[in-house]
């Protein structure tokens, strides 16, 4: 019904809340259908159901405690947001390593794996070129971007860090 009355902004505060799976996507695709019609409608959705917002979102805000903390085309957040592992043959990274552009890492013996603001491919050309060192990159959905950023190990969480691993 709100969709009928087109406004110029619609906030949408949690709209598939208790709703069936099957009723969800109703709502979603009826949101697609009718924003196509008009191109200048500004829709905010606020939802933990973070898979609904990859199906319609063109841009996201990710708020902590009140505060953006990241924002950006959806498609340019998940093509820049990267698990990033760089595994060592030594049995530990030299000191003071730190990966390009991590926002925050963790270390596990010779591994140590970063949630990585991706610009370029070639930001992680020095790491690379390190002997005896294994580089993989993991693409990231934005359930995991969220979970990277706020889940296990983060100040507050209820999840703790595990003893062998060092947060930085």
């Amino acid at each position: 019904l709100v969709l009928g009355a087109r406004p110029e902004v619609l906030f949408l505060d949690e709209p598939a809340a208790n709703l069936d799976p099957v009723a969800r996507r109703m709502l979603l695709t009826s949101l697609v259908d009718t924003l196509g019609e008009r191109q200048e409608w500004t829709v905010l959705l606020s939802t933990h159901l973070i898979s609904d917002l990859e199906r319609v979102a063109e841009f996201v805000g990710i708020m902590d405690r009140g505060r953006i903390v990241r924002s950006a085309s959806l498609d340019d957040l998940l093509e820049q947001t990267r698990r990033v592992q760089v595994v060592f043959s030594e049995p530990s990274p030299p000191a003071g390593f730190k990966v390009p552009g991590a926002i925050r890492s963790r270390t596990a013996g010779p591994v140590v794996t970063a949630l990585v603001n991706l610009a370029a491919a070639s930001q992680l050309d020095s790491v690379r070129a390190m002997p005896g060192v294994r580089v993989n990159v993991f693409p990231l959905g934005l359930e995991d971007v969220f979970v990277e950023l706020f889940g296990q190990g983060r100040p507050g969480a209820s999840a703790a860090t595990a003893p062998d691993e060092e947060e930085r």
